[in-house]
C-alpha cells in the first residue's frame, strides 16, 4: 500500500512539474537544486 502511495505521489509531482514548465517555460523558471539552501533558492 505504501509503495502504491509513493508511486501515485511521484506521478502527481511529475504532472505538476510538467504543467508548471508548460505554462511558464524553462527560460523563466530555472531549475532549483533541491540540496540548495533556502537563501540560494530565494535568490
Amino acid at each position: 500500500m505504501l509503495e502504491k502511495h509513493r508511486s501515485l505521489r511521484g506521478t502527481l509531482t511529475s504532472k505538476i512539474k510538467e504543467s508548471v514548465f508548460a505554462v511558464f517555460g524553462k527560460n523563466i523558471l530555472p531549475p532549483i537544486n533541491t540540496k540548495a539552501s533556502a537563501l540560494e533558492i530565494s535568490r
